[in-house]
């Protein structure tokens, strides 16, 4: 048997299947939630998830309840089901998160 190294091999050139063409080409959004105490956390989210991932995220790594706190869009309440499609955010848009009061003058 010979072995002949001049032997040409079929390498199939790598494709990129449509759901990987997708996958990538999805836009992400910047935006920064900025606390009363000064402290900013950054998160990218696409334009068509729910708010309410991003709230949960920011309360989760604040330590705080996701019920204390109120995230305000240039002084308008989000709600977790608003997207940023839905709400108007664009890139680089800021939203303030302020811990709800309690309590008051009779």
């Amino acid at each position: 048997m010979e072995f002949n190294s001049a032997a040409s091999v079929n390498v199939p050139e790598k494709t990129e299947t449509p759901e990987a063409a997708t996958v990538a080409a999805k836009p992400t959004i910047a935006i920064k939630i900025a606390s009363q105490t000064g402290g900013d956390v950054h998160f990218k989210i696409g334009p068509k998830t729910a708010l309410g991932k991003l709230m949960k995220a920011y309360c989760d790594r604040a330590c705080i309840a996701q019920n204390s706190v109120r995230f305000l869009l240039n002084g308008e309440r989000l709600n977790p089901e608003d997207t940023p499609e839905s709400s108007g955010l664009h890139e680089g848009d800021v939203i303030d998160a302020v811990l709800m009061q309690t309590g008051g003058a009779p």
